[in-house]
């Protein structure tokens, strides 16, 4: 591999033009060097909170697949939390409230969320966030 591509910026420039969300997943898996650019930038936007929380292991999913947490996050959950959380730069979360059964995360949740150790915890790096409320 040449020298340039050991830069993450560059890699994340290139990675800039793909598309398809699976296509970074492969190349995050491709092997150590484009790992971490590609994880940054499938992680940079999230526009639900569920893909964060799907890997902790205080989940569990409902019979319609919407993920609640179960107990109260452990210094080890919150470590996880942590980790992926501060990839995030950009939040954008829309709801309903004729749809808040149907949301994608359950709303207790929210409120183990709201109690970190650290605030600092919580997306650390989001720079840009917006709450849409749809009819």
């Amino acid at each position: 591999m040449h020298s340039c591509l050991l830069i993450d910026e560059i890699l994340q420039n290139i990675f800039t033009f793909i598309d398809k969300r699976s296509d970074l997943y492969a190349l995050a898996r491709t092997c150590r060097t484009l790992n971490r650019p590609a994880i940054d930038l499938l992680w940079e936007t999230l526009t639900e909170i569920a893909p964060l929380l799907r890997t902790l292991s205080c989940i569990r999913h409902s019979t319609r697949g919407i993920p609640y947490i179960v107990r109260e996050l452990t210094l080890e959950d919150w470590k996880i939390f942590q980790r992926l959380s501060q990839r995030v730069h950009k939040l954008h979360i829309s709801f309903s409230y004729k749809l808040l059964e149907k949301s994608s995360i359950d709303l207790r949740s929210l409120c183990y969320l709201a109690n970190p150790p650290d605030p600092s915890l919580l997306f650390p790096k989001v720079h840009t966030f917006s709450v849409i409320q749809n009819p």
